[in-house]
């Protein structure tokens, strides 16, 4: 939700933590979690129950394994 109430859509910054909330009407402003495929590459988004629910991971392993980088997408391999 923004400061003057209306559903936050699109890309955010909060805090230092990017976030992307739905822009489908069916779903507009519900906060992305987990895997999502934007624009030809995978980003990877908190789940719900943790710290960070529903940030980018940057520079980081996904809960299953996997490095995103500094931009937050995946480099298409598993950690070793």
């Amino acid at each position: 939700m923004e400061e003057d109430g209306k559903l936050a859509i699109g890309w955010k910054d909060i805090g230092g933590t990017r976030y992307l909330f739905c822009t489908l009407t069916e779903a507009e402003g519900e906060m992305l979690t987990g895997w999502q495929f934007i624009n030809g590459k995978w980003y990877f988004f908190g789940m719900p129950d943790t710290v960070a629910m529903g940030g980018m991971l940057t520079n980081a392993l996904t809960p299953d394994n996997y490095y995103v980088g500094k931009d937050g997408a995946w480099d298409g391999k598993a950690a070793q």
